[in-house]
């Protein structure tokens, strides 16, 4: 699956562009996906441009319950990093 969205906005005095891609591929009850995203911001803000990356995986053990990890890493143009991981359990029914 591949996904390429753009959007633009202009609410609260605050006009930006964004686009995303993320891939991802199944294989037995292995589920693993990538992403990257970009906005950059047409305004006054501190923040000019933030890039996001984004990694997960998941693993279905069967009757509906999947083991799920990810990480994700925002970086902007001033310097700010904001690194975020996640790990749970899924069910389906």
């Amino acid at each position: 699956m591949i996904n390429l969205p753009g959007n633009t906005s202009e609410s609260l005095d605050t006009d930006y562009t964004s686009y995303g891609v993320g891939v991802g591929y199944t294989f037995d009850a292995i589920t693993v996906a990538a992403s990257y995203g970009y906005i950059d911001y047409d305004s006054d803000l501190a923040v000019d441009e933030t890039e996001s990356y984004a990694l997960s995986a998941g693993y279905d053990l069967g009757g509906g319950l999947a083991l799920r990890a990810a990480y994700a890493q925002d970086i902007s143009d001033s310097d700010d990093e904001t690194e975020k991981y996640s790990f749970g359990v899924m069910m389906n029914f």
